[in-house]
Order: C-alpha cells, then sequence, then structure tokens
C-alpha cells in the first residue's frame, strides 16, 4: 500500500524520489473515481505529450491503475495513407511498450524519473529477431495493417478506414514504475517522449514503405482514491451509527480453551469481554513440535483457520485475523504433528461502544 499521514502529521521525505518509496500499512480503499488529463500543450511531432494535474487535497493518486489511452495516426512517409497492401506491422501485444522512449515524471517541479525506456529497444530487438514471419503477418492481419495472402479483409476494416489505432495502456506497467498511490496535495508532471517510427512499425519486405505515425488524442484518466487506515473505517462506520466511541489499547483476553486433540478454538463469548467483537484479534500458540523447534515456551503455530477459510502461515509466533460483524468468532489451529500446550488471544485496535 502506501504511507497514509494522519492529520496532525506532515509527510517528510530525504529527497523526491522518496514520494514513491512509502512504507507499508493496514489501509482500505473508501471510494475512487476516474479524473481525464489532457495535455497541457496541442500535440505535435517536435514536443512531448505533456500531462499536469494536482493529486487531490483529500485523494491518493493510483497510477497502478490508471489508464493511458491514445489515438495514433499512421501513414506512408511521404504522406499517402497506409493500404491494405503495405506489408506492414508492428508487434500488437507490445505497442505501446515501443511507443514512448522516454519518460519524465516531477513531483513539486522536481525532477523523480527520467531516461531513456529500455522497454522500447528490448520490445523491437525481440519482435524483430524472434518471432517468425508468419507470425509478424498474422499479427498485422490482426492489427489491420497486412492483407491475408487470399487478399481478404478482416477486422482490420475499421483500422483502414480510418487509418487511426485506438489503444489504452496502464502507464505504471507499460512506461514506469511507480509505486500505487502518490500523496495528497502535490503538483505532477508526466512527459512522454514518442520514439521513431521503425522502433514501433517494421517492414515485412523490402519493398514495403516506410511508414510515420502522429498521436492525434491523448488523455491520462488518473484513478483517485480516498484511503482510509482500516481501523479509522471501522470507526467512522460506527460514528455514522449514532454511536460514542472509545478506543482501547490492545488488552489481552485471558479466556482460551484447550482441544486435547490437537485443535484450538475459541468461542464468540471469549471475545465479548467488552460486550462487542474487537476489529482484529493476535492468535498465539505454545506447542510441541521437532519441526517447529525445541524452545517450547516460545508461541507457535502452523495453519490458521477462520471463517473456513484457510490462513496458511510459516512457524512464527502471532497470527492477525480479522472478526467480521455479525459472524461466529471460532478460530481453529491444526497442530500439525506437535501437541498445542497454551494459548492466548490479544486484542489489537479494539473499539468500545458505549450508548448515548
Amino acid at each position: 500500500m502506501s504511507f497514509l499521514p494522519t492529520e496532525d502529521s506532515v509527510p517528510s521525505v530525504s529527497s523526491a524520489i522518496s514520494y514513491f518509496q512509502s512504507p507499508n500499512v493496514d489501509a482500505s480503499v473508501k471510494s475512487a473515481y476516474f479524473d481525464p488529463i489532457y495535455p497541457v500543450v496541442p500535440l505535435s511531432d517536435d514536443s512531448p505529450i505533456h500531462f499536469h494535474f494536482s493529486s487531490n487535497e483529500n485523494y491518493y493518486s493510483d497510477m497502478r491503475n490508471s489508464i493511458l489511452e491514445l489515438k495514433v495516426k499512421v501513414f506512408e512517409s511521404d504522406g499517402n495513407p497506409v493500404t491494405d497492401s503495405d506489408k506492414v506491422s508492428y508487434d500488437d501485444g507490445g505497442i505501446m511498450n515501443t511507443l514512448f522512449q522516454n519518460i519524465q515524471v516531477l513531483v513539486n517541479d522536481t525532477l523523480v524519473s527520467s531516461g531513456n525506456s529500455l522497454s522500447a529497444y528490448t520490445s523491437f530487438a525481440s519482435y524483430t529477431l524472434l518471432t517468425p514471419n508468419s507470425t509478424k503477418k498474422s499479427r498485422g492481419s490482426n492489427s489491420g495493417f497486412y492483407t491475408k495472402e487470399d487478399g481478404t479483409l478482416d477486422a482490420k476494416l475499421t483500422v483502414l478506414a480510418t487509418k487511426t489505432l485506438h489503444l489504452a495502456a496502464q502507464p505504471s506497467h507499460d512506461f514506469f514504475q511507480l509505486n500505487q498511490f502518490i500523496p495528497p496535495a502535490l503538483k505532477i508532471d508526466i512527459k512522454l517522449f514518442p520514439s521513431l517510427p521503425r522502433f514501433v512499425f517494421q517492414k515485412l519486405e523490402k519493398a514495403a514503405p516506410d511508414v510515420t505515425l502522429t498521436i492525434s488524442e491523448a488523455v491520462l484518466n488518473i484513478r483517485n482514491v480516498n484511503i482510509v487506515s482500516s481501523l479509522a473505517l471501522a470507526v467512522e462506520k460506527v460514528k455514522a451509527s449514532g454511536s460514542n466511541l472509545k478506543i482501547m489499547i490492545p488488552k489481552l483476553i485471558p479466556t482460551a480453551r484447550i482441544i486435547p486433540t490437537g485443535s484450538l478454538s475459541f468461542a464468540e463469548s471469549s471475545l465479548t469481554t467488552y460486550g462487542h467483537l474487537p476489529s482484529k484479534v493476535i492468535l498465539g500458540l505454545v506447542k510441541t513440535s521437532n519441526q517447529l523447534g525445541s524452545n517450547e515456551s516460545s508461541p507457535r503455530y502452523s495453519g490458521i483457520i477462520t471463517h473456513g477459510f484457510e490462513k496458511p502461515h510459516h512457524a512464527q509466533q502471532r497470527a492477525f485475523l480479522p472478526c467480521v460483524e455479525g459472524k461466529d468468532v471460532k478460530f481453529e489451529a491444526k497442530s500439525g504433528s506437535g501437541r498445542i500446550t497454551a494459548a492466548s488471544l490479544y486484542a489489537l485496535n479494539q473499539i468500545e461502544i458505549l450508548d448515548g
């Protein structure tokens, strides 16, 4: 996930790139929407595609799930339209990787990412050297710039009529690597520098014409998300119900029932010390098992099951298990080769609801 500042704290970074190197937190997406961003200046062959936007004060920019949409017009190098007889093809599975050779990302006017995209050259070399010519012809036919041997036309009719490719991609996957969320209230500039046409379109025959391309339309659909901590989301839901709240510190719940067969379960009554369920609990087990070590005094467990869903774990000390409102809270621990000798439950971020 990403760094989630509270209202009383201000995020600080040691360098600009730290904006994209955030620690993990327990967070949930409360709401989300797409915001279309258009280029700052009209598109031309001599300038990069420049997107500028400010992340919403209350929302994070979810770059991983944002979408870049493009319309690319293709012509012969002499300006004539590409015809169905032109032996021109491209890698339809990786065209967005080859379309841009350089991407710059600026945060608050500070350059945090730049450099030639190696993916463009890698995709070009891979497609040229490793893809059989028959496959290129097949892909060209599907893509709209190559005719089948019998001269028939298929799905490429629309492309041939408009001479326009409609493309879409997720920028963080195809162009640059960013963490999922960009923190709120930042100015973001993204500049995309198109590659030369020869790195995008390839001739299947020497007699095939050279082609050129023009990006006629571009829009970057930024997905904005309102993320909150899981605890804050639970508190907000309780507030909406009109109840008063009190946040409790993690507290030991001593009730535990040992089952001699090696499995362990906690009934719902053992978790209702304050008349409600905690948001999460920590389960610690002490068991005898040569596979898990000889120190029998350390909490051990293997294979936690909660509400019928198995939670696979390694031989660690504690498991964090969610409590689901309206369902019985019963945990079962499979002991494996060892015998459970003791167990304990702790409430985590427990919420106490007071009437009135």
